[in-house]
């Protein structure tokens, strides 16, 4: 997520960059309002094949080489029989450049939307079953399986992301407990082995809200660019803390899917993992509150006040752990 002083829309970016793709404005213009701003601004626009999301990233906040390789990731995805969202092309051909804009650089690239409802939108509607979260777990196997063995893609590794948070905790965390749990958690973290069945490319963000279900299509990914080179487990791990807020009773289900296209080491550490991930969501936080805004909105008060209390969440939970 970006700092809260970037939360703010800018639709003359917006119809800025849209200028780029042969779009419907009458259509547009009934849509943008919908957009969502969190670690990119998505706004959504109408063209002939229907509904596209424009994503805008400031060049500061991503590298244009790491968001292309995603690019070329949901092509090899594509090639091997992963569901996953589809590039909109520009004009001119290209599906992503920087925009020099008069408000900065930014990154921008278009994707069509994919058929079904978000799973968290799917399961407010229909029972949570064991078929369907056997069907999670595998589409998500399948995904590994289908990335096991890159090694070219120009993605960040494991060892970035263990440094990110390193930074963000020192730089703004004022915790010495979580910042000495986090110490901890990175020296096993560092010492885990590489291997080919339990290290590729990994999603990283294939919560319910970024993947999605059509009854024809199946199980379909979202957001891919989060994805880089790290343990599969950790990708589980966050899949798991879903599966365990919504049907605890169903966590093996998940697994069960999973296993029939991707291997799993006997013994899932998967608490080790989840740690990794809450510490990671941990760090972001205080990246997100690390710059105040002066008249904050109404809606800004809420985000902060949520995050504090995720924040404190965290902090609980390592706690009673170390107990």
């Amino acid at each position: 997520m970006l700092k809260l002083k970037d939360l703010y829309e800018n639709f003359d970016l917006a119809y800025e960059a849209l200028n780029q793709y042969d779009y419907d404005v009458e259509k547009t213009k009934k849509v943008i309002n919908y957009f969502r701003i969190s670690s990119n601004a998505i706004y959504p626009f109408y063209s002939k094949d229907g509904l596209n999301f424009l994503r805008l990233a400031k060049t500061t906040e991503r590298n244009f080489d790491q968001s292309k390789a995603e690019l070329e990731l949901i092509k090899h995805l594509t090639g091997n029989g992963v569901n996953v969202l589809q590039v909109q092309n520009m004009k001119d051909g290209s599906n992503i450049k920087v925009l020099d804009s008069k408000f900065g650089e930014y990154i921008v690239c278009a994707f069509k939307r994919v058929k079904g409802d978000s799973l968290e939108d799917y399961l407010e509607k229909n029972e949570v079953t064991e078929e369907f979260i056997r069907g999670y777990g595998e589409a998500l196997g399948k995904f590994h399986k289908a990335t096991q063995g890159i090694r070219t893609l120009n993605r960040k590794d494991h060892n970035n992301f263990i440094n990110q948070i390193e930074v963000r905790l020192n730089k703004y965390c004022k915790s010495e407990f979580m910042i000495k749990e986090f110490n901890k958690l990175k020296e096993q973290y560092l010492s885990l082995e590489v291997t080919p069945n339990n290290y590729g490319l990994i999603h990283y963000d294939a919560e319910l809200d970024n993947v999605f279900y059509d009854n024809e299509e199946g199980f379909n990914f979202i957001d891919l660019d989060d994805s880089h080179y790290n343990f599969y487990l950790l990708d589980v791990a966050r899949c798991l803390n879903e599966v365990e807020r919504i049907a605890p009773k169903l966590m093996d289900k998940f697994i069960e899917g999973y296993k029939l296209h991707k291997d799993l080491e006997d013994d899932i550490n998967y608490k080790f993992f989840k740690k990794i991930s809450f510490m990671d969501i941990y760090a972001e936080i205080h990246y997100i509150l690390s710059e105040d805004v002066i008249d904050k909105p109404d809606w800004m008060i809420d985000v902060i006040n949520e995050l504090n209390t995720m924040k404190k969440r965290y902090e609980d939970y390592f706690l009673k752990e170390n107990n």
